[in-house]
């Protein structure tokens, strides 16, 4: 053991027991991982749980860290469920020039950054998101979550036949991601897949 593992030892990241590994072995066995895929969006977890409270840490308080492990699991979750041919690149859902100040990084940015690099695959900033709109998580009804993010984004560039892989942190009733998906086939993307660390 190194004077590093004595100082600050490795922890897992959803209990945050000590442990040699990201995740311990009793979550691995207990965390609600998403057994049956759904067609409009591939994810790791369900959002309950220690993924909820793992999530609102990496998302809300500063523990970008946390896009490490995320990352390589969504990349892992992509591989096992894409289809054959596989995404050519990684875009992500962006946050606002507001919320990207007051937070300091955007947590969808730093997972997509993880994905990409795992599955060797290019990232490219595809959207922009050009209103600052309400957190999604404070509207409960899905006709209200669709009208908030209604014009939010814009592509900004052509995807012209390139199959593209899609990140986001959180799907939940989905709005968010169709409205990108939406800009990004616009833009000539296609066989688009969508990832996300956690669905509700």
């Amino acid at each position: 053991m190194s004077y590093l593992d004595l100082l600050f030892p490795k922890r897992c990241a959803f209990c945050r027991r000590r442990s040699k590994e990201p995740l311990c072995d009793n979550c691995q066995e207990k965390l609600p991982w998403v057994e049956t895929q759904g067609q409009d969006c591939l994810a790791v977890f369900h959002y309950r749980d220690s993924v909820r409270q793992m999530l609102h840490r990496y998302k809300y308080m500063g523990s970008m860290g946390y896009s490490g492990v995320l990352g390589k699991l969504m990349a892992d979750c992509v591989r096992q469920n894409a289809p054959e041919a596989g995404p050519q690149l990684v875009v992500w859902v962006p946050s606002s020039s507001l919320r990207l100040r007051k937070r300091g990084y955007d947590q969808s940015h730093r997972l997509a950054m993880v994905v990409a690099n795992t599955l060797d695959l290019p990232l490219q900033r595809a959207l922009v998101k050009t209103q600052h709109t309400v957190s999604q998580t404070r509207l409960k009804d899905q006709y209200e979550r669709a009208v908030n993010v209604a014009g939010a984004f814009r592509a900004t560039c052509s995807l012209e036949g390139r199959s593209v892989l899609l990140v986001d942190d959180i799907y939940t009733t989905g709005a968010t991601m169709r409205e990108c998906k939406a800009l990004l086939e616009k833009a000539g993307a296609h066989n688009l897949v969508c990832v996300a660390a956690a669905r509700k």
